[in-house]
């Protein structure tokens, strides 16, 4: 498969470049000190289809207030507080709590520097935070994902049956393989399709169009100039003509004049 046909979206920063997806990514992290752990490794071994880093959490609306977690296990931190995940894990501690600005996730693809393909799918990888801001806040986004993930602890008891009952309707199917996958079916990767070619020919209809009105413009605007100039080159013509017999007129009249004195002896 052509590892530029999809676009990753990671939501939560793996360790190493090792573990990057095989595309072109954009990754997000809550996290600034994993970003620049991330960068840093980046600098050093350079992903082949690009990557641009994030620090953002995602949320359902632009700028709401995410109380946002952090614990010594970093798969834990996200939005869900200590006793939502600590039964069974006694070992989890809670480093500290913040109130984070939260970012909806169509602004964020919206200002990414890396240009997305218009016929480029997305494929969204949940590992912190709330993965319904991604169908939420997707705005346009959202019909060009092609398969949403979830991959945070304990996400199949906080997170699936929201998720189901948002993205069933949107056309996704999940996986039956057990992951937290949900993929859109044939029928709905097919509608996507036609609808982003049927955008694509729509502007270059549009482009064509307008470059057919700049012609014209261009020939009117030629035909304009030729017009001028032969205009100008008629008036030119009738002055060099009313110039050359007048200097005939002015010789006669010399020749005329001097005509006596040549004939006297």
């Amino acid at each position: 498969m052509d590892p530029e046909r999809c676009f990753h979206v990671l939501i939560g920063a793996p360790l190493l470049v090792d573990y990057l997806p095989e595309g072109p990514c954009c990754i997000v992290d809550a996290d600034q000190d994993q970003l620049d752990r991330l960068a840093n490794d980046l600098a050093l071994r350079p992903h082949p289809h690009g990557c641009e880093l994030h620090c953002a959490v995602l949320a359902r609306q632009a700028d709401a207030a995410i109380v946002w977690y952090r614990f010594n296990d970093r798969r834990w931190d996200g939005t869900l507080s200590l006793s939502a995940c600590r039964e069974g894990r006694p070992n989890l501690q809670l480093r500290d709590r913040s109130l984070r600005v939260g970012t909806e996730l169509a602004a964020l693809l919206d200002g990414l520097t890396q240009r997305v393909d218009a016929m480029q799918f997305l494929s969204v990888t949940v590992g912190q935070g709330d993965p319904l801001a991604v169908v939420e806040a997707g705005g346009a986004w959202l019909e060009r994902i092609e398969a949403l993930q979830v991959v945070a602890p304990e996400a199949e008891a906080c997170w699936a049956p929201l998720l189901e009952a948002r993205l069933q309707p949107l056309g996704f199917k999940r996986s039956r393989d057990g992951d937290l996958t949900w993929k859109r079916t044939t029928g709905a990767m097919q509608r996507m399709c036609i609808k982003q070619l049927t955008h694509q020919r729509n502007a270059l209809a549009q482009e064509r169009d307008e470059l057919k009105r700049y012609l014209q413009e261009a020939h009117d605007a030629t035909a304009e100039l030729e017009r001028r100039h032969q205009e100008e080159m008629g008036h030119l013509k009738l002055q060099l003509e009313g110039m050359v017999l007048a200097s005939a007129a002015r010789i006669d009249l010399i020749r005329d004049l001097l005509a006596p004195r040549l004939k006297e002896p």
